[in-house]
């Protein structure tokens, strides 16, 4: 066909090819929204939720060495004040604390028949390091990070759900072969580490603190099922995906919520009678199945915890001019969780951000550009 100068001409293209080249640029956009998807770690994650077929203390080497385990602290952790009067609070004192190369804040009272009291995990935690001990505590698998919380959760489940695998001797050795004191963590899978710890650890000693059931129901409530309800709701249940850490700390404290509640959660029918239960329940098996000359029992609105109560015990003097570390109210218990938690949940969104808003930008370029091809 022959065309003239100023004569418009449109190639003519069969139909074939023009969907094969839109479909060319559908695959593209599609290619490129999976590409920033898994670099935000979106796709492993969601996978790892639906199919945790592979433990990953399976894959870690043995240690070569591993430490006896000489000091167990086996509380269930959570928070009470003691004589909170208003004259208290205004003599808290600030307090620092270095543990493993991290620095710690908390307060504490001049007078300690007016100290807030906490459950003591958090205090004898630190308490222990400056006796020298090598400890583990929850806090540390949250410092830690993805490889802790994994198998934290993976310990928890292995205790809770019928059909996973139970940790034993190899897998708390690959995991907690390098401590010799054992802070909080067993009491969320008591029966598989009181067992290791008759067959491995015969002569360690146990430290178990108890407070009043209905305070503890409270307190938990307060704190790790808030905490479980604000990562249930948006932007937070779709954040928790896109980092491993945040995403595993999440799936950890479902699951001890869900041992706690006998599977309520925190928003069943009746899910504080069967938290009050469980409580009661653990502590009596706790004083049953430890002898008496191995256990040290605190009730802490008697006897509260501290130097006093723990190095006796642990045959230690008392640490001279060292307060007993961390004896903080609630709120900065919680600041210094969130402080923890901080970098996950900011890597979280800003990873959730990039991947919305990349897949947003490329699928609307591609709807554009087919749009002006048509």
């Amino acid at each position: 066909m022959r065309v003239n100068e100023g004569d418009t001409y449109r190639r003519q293209v069969p139909p074939w090819c023009s969907v094969a080249k839109k479909s060319r640029v559908v695959l593209w956009s599609g290619t490129i929204i999976v590409d920033v998807f898994r670099s935000s770690q979106l796709v492993p994650t969601i996978l790892l939720k639906f199919a945790m077929t592979t433990r990953l203390v399976d894959q870690l080497p043995r240690p070569e060495k591993v430490r006896p385990i000489e000091i167990v602290v086996i509380s269930v952790s959570r928070y009470v004040l003691r004589n909170p009067s208003s004259r208290a609070w205004n003599q808290l004192a600030p307090v620092q604390i270095s543990v493993s190369g991290r620095c710690y804040h908390g307060a504490l009272l001049t007078n300690d028949d007016t100290a807030p009291q906490s459950s003591g995990t958090l205090g004898i935690w630190h308490a222990l390091q400056v006796l020298g001990y090598k400890s583990y505590h929850v806090m540390e698998a949250i410092m830690n990070g993805e490889k802790d919380l994994r198998m934290m959760t993976e310990a928890c489940r292995g205790h809770h759900v019928p059909s996973e695998k139970p940790y034993g001797r190899e897998e708390f050795e690959k995991w907690l072969g390098r401590y010799n004191a054992i802070v909080e963590v067993p009491s969320f899978f008591p029966d598989e580490f009181l067992g290791y710890m008759r067959e491995c650890h015969p002569d360690a000693k146990y430290i178990l603190t108890e407070r009043d059931p209905d305070q503890w129901v409270k307190s938990w409530r307060r704190t790790i099922g808030e905490f479980l309800v604000a990562w249930k709701r948006f932007p937070k249940s779709w954040a928790r995906h896109f980092d491993p850490s945040a995403y595993w700390c999440y799936k950890f404290v479902e699951t001890v919520v869900d041992i706690w509640t006998a599977g309520k959660g925190v928003d069943g029918d009746g899910w504080d009678t069967e938290a009050r239960k469980f409580y009661v329940e653990y502590i009596a098996k706790i004083k049953k199945e430890i002898p008496p000359e191995k256990l040290l029992h605190l009730t802490l609105e008697k006897e509260g915890v501290g130097w006093e109560q723990i190095c006796p015990f642990l045959g230690h003097e008392v640490p001279e001019g060292k307060p007993w570390p961390l004896r903080h109210t609630p709120q900065e218990f919680e600041m210094e969780v969130g402080r923890e938690l901080s970098p996950y949940i900011r890597t979280a969104f800003a990873k959730m951000t990039l991947a919305i808003g990349a897949s947003v930008a490329v699928a609307a370029g591609g709807v554009s550009w087919l749009l002006r091809k048509v």
